[in-house]
């Protein structure tokens, strides 16, 4: 990182700590603009701790592994995103070279969500309509569907697994 940058750096560190994300992640994204600080393993472990998208936390803390990967807070970085994003940690378990998204091309693993199947949402609004039942209308939201997609292009690819 330019010695320029590293106030700028221990700032958005500072925001980031006091729970101002936001504005912690726009400062990172500054600092990774200019292209030395592209390269800094802190600034990308840093980055994947504030952005509220998961195909960029996940790329942040690929490219921070590839970098340095015996960086000391890389185990920590990857625990905080598996309890910040829980849904879509649960990958496929695919080795790199047997998984290609057919639409992108990237090697990067599916992400898995559970989520109320339509036919769940179909159900609950029928329970919902037919007032004699309305208190079992939640018993549609246990009808659950995994929804398998590509962080990349965000294509389903649950017919082609």
């Amino acid at each position: 990182m330019k010695s320029e940058d590293v106030p700028a750096f221990q700032y958005a560190i500072r925001l980031a700590r006091l729970g101002q994300t936001r504005n912690a992640y726009e400062q990172f994204c500054k600092l990774s603009r200019n292209p030395p600080n592209r390269n800094d393993p802190d600034l990308l472990l840093w980055i994947a701790e504030t952005t509220p998208l998961y195909a960029e936390a996940q790329r942040a803390l690929d490219e921070a592994e590839s970098i340095a990967p015996h960086h000391p807070g890389l185990p920590q970085a990857e625990a905080l995103f598996t309890r910040r994003f829980p849904s879509a940690a649960q990958l496929l378990s695919f080795q790199t070279g047997d998984y290609r998204c057919p639409f992108c091309g990237t090697l990067t693993h599916p992400i898995i969500v559970n989520r109320v199947s339509a036919a769940g949402w179909a159900v609950c609004v029928a329970l919902i309509v037919c007032i004699v039942t309305i208190e079992f209308c939640w018993i549609g939201l246990f009808l659950r569907e995994n929804i398998v997609t590509c962080p990349m292009c965000n294509h389903n690819l649950k017919g082609m697994m």
